[in-house]
């Protein structure tokens, strides 16, 4: 996968890393809800995707 170089400013960065934390919380709730394996699974990957994005700002969450 061919990776990209974005600059954002502090502000930008700390919205979008706000924004990350909210999508997180709802996706975590989700998580706990499903039942179906399958589903989960998503949800699961879904979760870790935004830990790495959230890792790349510097702002991991936890």
């Amino acid at each position: 996968m061919a990776e990209a170089v974005v600059n954002f400013t502090a502000e930008e960065r700390d919205f979008l890393a706000e924004l990350l934390k909210l999508v997180l919380k709802d996706v975590q709730i989700e998580e706990h809800r499903t039942r179906a394996l399958s589903y989960r699974e998503h949800i699961v990957q879904k979760g870790e995707m935004i830990n790495a994005l959230l890792k790349k700002l510097g702002k991991a969450s936890g």
